[in-house]
């Protein structure tokens, strides 16, 4: 029938088996199962194998096995299937020959009858792999299924375990009407999968746990094209194979097996060690909202926006195995499955291939992994990058960039992917780029020098020992550096050190040439800086002794104009032997020209040749042949090729033969004149005679050539080409300081000088400009979220309106009557206790609280007794909400206009100059079509944020852009910094509202029926969380100084909020200016602080990020306790923006 509107088509047939040796061995037949899938495209083919006196399957061959329910033994293969590349498995033309059954019943008790072990090879395809794999099948005499769950082992088992309870997998059998008569096994069921929780694990106990409830299974495999459950599928499939995805509904499916109406309730991924349970959530407006939250990963769950995948798409270009999670704030996260072994395939060698096959089945990579499989991905709330938060994270995304081509961002991430000790997870992902050797691209060659250089300094014995050779790779890259793309360029200082290590100091060799005269040349622009205005510097270059050349083009021959009898006599002999092809043999293309043209290069072109000499390539030339291979060619162009493949003791020495073909090749106007002579064959007899008198073919053509090109009307229109000088090396090369930033752009990198810079003027004029109004630039500088008018949501109460007691200020002790009290130093203890108390109590006493209006202790007692006070709070919040989803929507449009318009600006995008003359315009478009080349560098917005650190800020931008004029670079700067706050007031005005969704949420739970204890915890609960939203919008930034021209601040504080997305808080500001003033004085510092101050997290990255300048080395000491969290953080800290590798000492 018609299954065109089908989710797949069902196919039956058989192949002969191969004939066995014995004569009387009857033939026999496998009776072969297809299932085609019509979206996506996929194959399975299983064999019909009988067992037990039943017709069962086993799957032989999936053409996808990311969409098949099982993964064929065997090693994959990547293939095609409707123009889709996939991990194929499996042999689609392997047979079954006849083999003997082993049934196995048993009767456990006689209520469960008789049952037969259904061994597992015939569920494949049908079941998903991962519960083939946990569950043993017996089929009950009604020919339904019952799947008891395998123990663990012992040793897998946690301590404290419940070891009894246990699942069941029920399979109803849903059976077709009709029986099958044909013998093709063409009868039909369908079954309903269900996953029942019991409280024993005694296969005899049916114990039902009326706790946890019963699950069914959906198949995503046959769900129809478009559906819900089809989507999350394709979606999930990203992660794992869909033999390890289960997708479970807490609603059952109808009597027919109908699961289309099911919602889904429950994702299980087993081998990714993930899962995703659905829950309804209400948002603040009332709308309810169906979501799939991670149970591993709190508080996030599965983003479904076609936006959020598009923008984070433009991150990881051709990485497509990745899901995109959010939370409340709406920050996104790309969580990417780990424990996919990764390979690039391997063509032909043609081309490089930059297509990504993941290997999902390796168990040794998968053990490597442990129990946390997959790497989470925050994005930054500017949507420009990535933050990674482990060495193995970062590791495994710069291999996947590694592998997908996006060698730029390898090259970022170099810094960032070091360790003198690797765990076996990030082991076996460093050793992946072994594999990666034979990318033989320019920019490769860059990444993996430049990661030798990085890692240089671990030592030889080191885990890191970069399985490449340097000397290789450098001189690959020195050959290719016309081809590196700017943002690969390495150093001078990197180059340099990088050719020590390509010197043989074990073999005694010395470098080679090129190597040699690289040395010298790094060298010498690593000082040219330092050359005094108008002097040069010379470099040596060792030249190699060219090998000789014998140059074609060496200058005009014009002996058939001058001398025609000079001729060669052996080019009569043989061509009197010529004999001129024949048209149908190469006139009309095809093979037969093909083979004609090779079978001349083949036997070698030369002009004594009797078949391929000076007559066939003089008919070419004036077309008396006509040669084509493609309908297009023209005749006289293959003459011309022919003539340069004759050799060169042909065309050193002159002749007329050789002049003629050489005039004629060089103007075809000539070659094609319609009186020009036409080589004419003599008759058999003819040919000897002619030859001896002067009078053969050759030499009777060469006379009436010399006869028809000196006439007047043909030598003025001869040209003859002029003699080409071959190349000489210069042994000298001159270098002169550069006066300009268009000087030596191979030379110029995109990079950030230092990170020193302490001290930034953010110009309000020039901010004024851009349309950046000065009251917006006041509020970013001191309360951010200003402009939603704060004073008509938050007012400051004291301690007495908050229904708090005054802090006392005397010390809650008295020592004055012990001996030990009485000492100088225990009395100067004594006093400084009694101060610091003194001091904090008429602080605390003195001191206002922000609360939002409507929530005082007394408006909150109210809610219960009082509708109008409860609607008023509602309704405050309503209004509240209502701005800051104004301001956040403005913030996000200012983000992006104002990072697209600095990019615009500082690439050129948008012109900064004034257009100049034709030549300088013509300058200006080759700089623009290097920058899409990639030779001339263009800027990131990382790269903008961590160039105000530098103290060079200037030169390092305005070096990549020659076109950038210095007013434009402070407009760039200007955009630049307001982006960054843009930035970071969106991630606080989505703080707020999470706390105000909260909040909102607690308002609706109050209730006039609620009991006294409840109206207690809820009032306290709504209290603390009307407190917290309230202290969060009115969270004010400490390190900015207004005045009416400039805001002025150090930019290290900004960098770190703009980074992660946070705003420093007061006290950590004043400790991290404590800690640089007595750095700077030369004096030694100690502070402790509290649990949750953010020691670890903020206050110590912060200030390695500012003491590491590109001068100093910063050493974090830390108790041995702390140290993987402590390193793990800074790894964090330093994984984007500033990048830095993280070194451990231990001693």
């Amino acid at each position: 029938g018609d299954v065109s509107g089908s989710p797949y088509a069902h196919l039956m047939g058989w192949i002969e088996n191969p004939s066995a040796s014995d004569d009387d061995v009857p033939f026999t037949h496998t009776l072969k199962e297809v299932v085609v899938m019509h979206d996506p495209p996929s194959v399975t083919v299983y064999n019909v194998k009988e067992y037990g006196r039943r017709h069962l399957r086993t799957l032989e061959y999936a053409s996808n096995m990311s969409l098949c329910l099982h993964e064929v033994s065997g090693e994959p293969y990547p293939d095609r299937v409707g123009g889709i590349l996939a991990m194929s498995g499996g042999i689609p033309m392997t047979t079954a020959s006849p083999e003997p059954s082993l049934i196995i019943t048993r009767a456990l008790n006689s209520e469960m009858g008789t049952q037969t072990l259904v061994p597992g090879r015939f569920l494949a395809g049908l079941l998903p792999a991962c519960l083939v794999e946990r569950y043993i099948f017996w089929q009950d005499e009604d020919d339904n299924l019952i799947g008891y769950e395998i123990p663990k082992n012992a040793a897998e088992t946690e301590i404290g375990a419940d070891t009894k309870s246990s699942t069941r997998l029920r399979i109803r059998m849903l059976k077709h009407a009709g029986s099958d008569k044909s013998g093709f096994c063409n009868s039909a069921a369908d079954a309903m999968v269900q996953r029942v929780a019991v409280r024993d694990s005694d296969e005899e106990s049916d114990d039902v746990d009326p706790d946890r409830p019963v699950l069914t299974l959906l198949n995503v495999v046959t769900a129809p094209a478009g559906s819900l459950l089809k989507q999350m599928g394709m979606l999930l499939s990203r992660l794992d194979n869909l033999s390890q995805v289960l997708v479970w509904s807490a609603s059952a499916g109808n009597s027919t097996g109908d699961t289309s109406e099911c919602t889904i309730d429950l994702i299980e991924l087993p081998r990714v060690n993930l899962s995703f349970r659905a829950k309804l959530i209400t948002k603040i407006d009332g709308a309810v909202e169906h979501r799939l939250y991670s149970n591993d990963n709190d508080g996030l769950y599965i983003a479904t926006s076609l936006e959020s995948r598009e923008r984070v798409g433009a991150l990881l270009g051709n990485i497509d195995h990745f899901i995109v999670l959010q939370n409340e704030d709406n920050d996104l996260f790309v969580l990417v499955p780990g424990c996919a072994l990764p390979r690039r395939m391997h063509l032909d060698g043609t081309h490089l291939s930059v297509q990504v096959l993941l290997d999902r089945r390796n168990s040794e990579w998968i053990d490597n992994m442990g129990e946390i499989r997959c790497y989470l991905y925050p994005v930054h709330s500017s949507k420009s990058f990535l933050i990674t938060p482990s060495l193995a994270s970062s590791m495994y995304l710069m291999v996947m960039y590694f592998i997908v081509g996006m060698y730029g961002e390898v090259y970022k991430m170099v810094d960032s992917c070091v360790s003198e000790d690797l765990t076996s997870e990030e082991a076996q992902i460093f050793n992946q780029l072994e594999f990666l050797g034979n990318d033989n691209h320019p920019d490769a060659h860059a990444c993996r020098l430049k990661l030798s250089a990085v890692t240089v300094g671990l030592g030889d014995n080191s885990a890191m020992k970069c399985p490449w050779s340097v000397f290789e790779e450098m001189r690959e890259y020195v050959k290719k550096y016309d081809f590196v793309s700017s943002a690969c360029r390495l150093t001078t200082e990197e180059e340099s050190l990088l050719l020590k290590m390509s010197a043989y100091p074990s073999m005694g060799r010395r470098l080679p040439a090129e190597l040699v005269n690289r040395s010298a040349y790094v060298g010498a622009v690593s000082n040219i800086g330092t050359l005094p205005a108008g002097k040069t510097l010379s470099v040596k270059v060792g030249i190699d002794k060219p090998p000789v050349i014998d140059n074609f083009d060496g200058g005009a021959d014009t002996s058939i104009l001058d001398n025609p009898k000079n001729c060669l006599i052996t080019s009569k002999l043989f061509g009197a032997a010529y004999s001129r092809p024949e048209e149908d043999q190469v006139a009309f293309g095809g093979l037969r020209a093909l083979e004609f043209i090779n079978a001349a290069i083949d036997h070698g072109v030369e002009i004594t040749s009797s078949s391929y000499g000076f007559p066939l390539m003089y008919d070419l030339l004036v077309g008396t042949v006509a040669f084509k291979l493609h309908p297009n060619d023209k005749t006289h162009n293959w003459g011309r090729i022919l003539v340069r493949l004759v050799p060169p003791g042909d065309f050193k020495r002159k002749s007329a033969e050789m002049s003629a073909l050489r005039i004629l090749s060089e103007n075809p106007g000539v070659a094609q004149h319609p009186h020009i002579p036409k080589f004419q064959i003599d008759s058999a007899m003819s040919k000897f005679k002619g030859m001896f008198q002067g009078k053969d073919a050759v030499s009777r053509v060469l006379n009436e050539l010399h006869t028809f090109l000196t006439k007047q009307s043909i030598r003025s229109m001869l040209n003859f080409p002029v003699a080409s000088i071959e190349s000489q090396s210069p042994a000298v090369m001159t270098l002169r300081r550069p006066t300009s930033f268009f000087d030596y752009r191979l030379w110029v990198i995109p990079r950030v000088s230092d990170y020193s810079q302490s001290n930034f003027n953010l110009d309000v004029q020039n901010c004024a400009a851009v349309n950046i109004p000065l009251a917006q630039i006041q509020a970013f500088a001191s309360k951010p979220l200003a402009p939603i008018k704060l004073e008509s949501f938050v007012v400051s109460l004291s301690r007495s309106q908050l229904r708090e007691p005054n802090v006392s200020g005397a010390v809650p002790f008295d020592l004055s009557a012990s001996k030990a009290a009485r000492t100088h130093c225990s009395e100067a203890t004594t006093q400084r206790i009694s101060t610091d108390i003194q001091k904090y109590a008429h602080g605390a006493n003195n001191k206002t609280t922000p609360t939002l209006i409507g929530f005082s202790p007394t408006d909150i007692d109210s809610l219960h007794s009082n509708s109008s006070s409860l609607k008023k709070a509602i309704s405050q919040l309503g209004a509240l909400i209502k701005a800051l989803h104004g301001l956040m929507e403005f913030d996000r449009m200012s983000l992006k206009n104002l990072m697209a318009r600095a990019l615009a600006i500082a690439t050129s995008d948008e012109r900064s100059d004034q257009p100049g003359s034709v030549p300088e315009e013509c300058n200006f478009l080759r700089f623009r079509l290097g920058q899409v080349s990639e030779r001339e560098p263009s800027v990131w917005f990382e790269l903008l944020v961590a160039s105000i650190l530098s103290s060079a800020a200037e030169q390092d931008i305005r070096s990549l852009n020659p076109y950038l004029s210095s007013a434009a670079y402070r407009t760039v700067n200007s955009l630049t910094v307001v982006a960054m706050l843009a930035s970071i007031r969106i991630g606080q005005s989505h703080r707020a509202l999470a706390g105000l969704s909260h909040l909102v949420k607690l308002l609706r739970s109050v209730k006039g029926t609620n009991t006294p204890e409840e109206q207690m915890r809820l009032c306290q609960e709504i209290g603390l969380q009307a407190s917290k939203v309230a202290a969060d919008l009115t969270c004010e930034r400490h390190f900015m100084r207004v005045s009416p021209n400039a805001v002025e601040f150090d930019p290290r504080f900004l960098v770190f909020e703009f980074t992660y997305s946070l705003m420093l808080r007061k006290s950590q500001v004043i400790l991290v200016n404590k800690f640089l003033h007595a750095l700077k004085h030369n004096k030694s510092m100690c502070h402790q602080m509290i649990m949750g101050a953010g020691k670890t997290t903020v206050v110590a990255p912060l200030l390695a990020m500012i003491l590491a300048d590109g001068k100093s080395l910063v050493t974090q000491v830390v108790p041995h306790a702390l140290l993987d969290f402590s390193r793990g953080v800074m790894r964090e800290k330093f994984a984007a923006v500033v990048r830095k590798p993280v070194f451990t000492f231990s001693f």
